[in-house]
Formats: C-alpha cells, structure tokens, sequence
C-alpha cells in the first residue's frame, strides 16, 4: 500500500501542466501530420497527453454548446425579420390595393 502512494504522486505530477502550457502544446502538436500523436507519445507522459487531450475535449464540448446557441439565436432572428418583412409586404399590399380602389372609385364618378 505505501508503494502505490508514490505512483499516484507522480501520475499527479505528469498531469500537472498550467492551461496555458497544455493549450500551446496542444495547438503546436495539432498542426503536425496526424495531429502530432507520435510526437506527443515521444515527448510527453501518459498523464500529460491526457490533460491536453481533456482540456481540448472540453474546449470543443464548450465550443459545441456555444455554437449550438448561436445558431438557435440566429434562428430566431431569422424568424422574427421574416414575420416582420411579410406583414410589412402584407400592409403594403393592403394599402395599396385600397388606394387603388379609391382611385378607380374617383374616376368612374
């Protein structure tokens, strides 16, 4: 039991990157060929890799998310111009059909 304590330590100390770090060496590992995963196993423990892999994990999900609410958003927007340029066009449409009405009404008296 008191061997496995110093393990957990280390593996604790492999994972330790600053986000900062992890993020860098994530984007410069991501613009090699492959995504860069054989230099990353060359250059970094097994503990580090997964930090940047989770980190870059949950940057993504919280990418997903915001984008998803963007869209919903614009969707909305998109929506709300569409109903108020058809009963723009709609009380046009009115408008000018009962001036035209008032017109023909004029010259037929």
């Amino acid at each position: 039991r008191l061997h496995s304590m110093p393990e957990e330590t280390e593996e604790k100390k492999d994972s330790d990157l600053s986000s900062g770090m992890s993020k860098a060496l994530g984007n410069m590992f991501s613009i090699l060929p492959g995504g860069g995963e054989e230099a990353m196993s060359k250059m970094l423990k097994p503990g580090q890799r997964l930090a940047i892999v989770r980190r870059n994990h949950e940057e993504a999900l919280a990418r997903v998310v915001k984008d998803n609410q963007t869209c919903e958003l614009r969707k909305s927007l998109t929506a709300e111009c569409v109903d108020s340029y058809t009963k723009t066009a709609n009380d046009s449409c009115e408008k000018f059909l009962s001036e035209e009405k008032e017109v023909w009404s004029a010259a037929k008296a």
